[in-house]
């Protein structure tokens, strides 16, 4: 059941990709007004090979697709990744590196980073984004 659960999230998956490519290509071209299609040589996958369970090398995409999102899934905190959750941090290295760091927030920056975010910090942080920063939850820069 598990499988069939996984094969029918896949298949949605991969249609909402294939449409989401299709609008992207083929949406309105850049403008002043709209930001330009998103560049699909971004997405390639630079990791060519990946070690299975069993222990064999594959090179197929959905196999290494996979065991991506399982490593990640289990060290992001999923407990429905396959390979479970990830061990619990190791307090001796935690001690070591945090006896390493140099410098400390002072208590006046301190009460600024406790502050509480205000709709205006949010627009101003949202405005100074870098159109091609970074990608956020939903796997979009803050251009798109």
């Amino acid at each position: 059941m598990r499988n069939y659960k996984e094969t029918v999230l896949r298949s949605s998956q991969y249609s909402q990709d294939n449409a989401f490519d299709f609008q992207a290509a083929n949406s309105q071209r850049s403008t002043k007004y709209f930001f330009r299609p998103l560049d699909t040589s971004l997405r390639r996958v630079s990791i060519k090979e990946v070690v299975t369970p069993s222990g064999d090398v594959s090179i197929n995409p959905q196999e290494i697709s996979l065991r991506f999102i399982e490593h990640w899934g289990s060290e992001m905190g999923d407990a429905n990744s396959p390979t479970g959750m990830a061990p619990p941090p190791d307090d001796g290295k935690q001690r070591q590196l945090l006896k390493l760091v140099l410098r400390f927030v002072t208590y006046s920056d301190r009460e600024m980073l406790d502050a509480e975010l205000t709709t205006a910090d949010l627009a101003c942080a949202i405005r100074h984004m870098k159109a091609t920063s970074s990608p956020g939850m939903d796997g979009l820069t803050a251009g798109f």
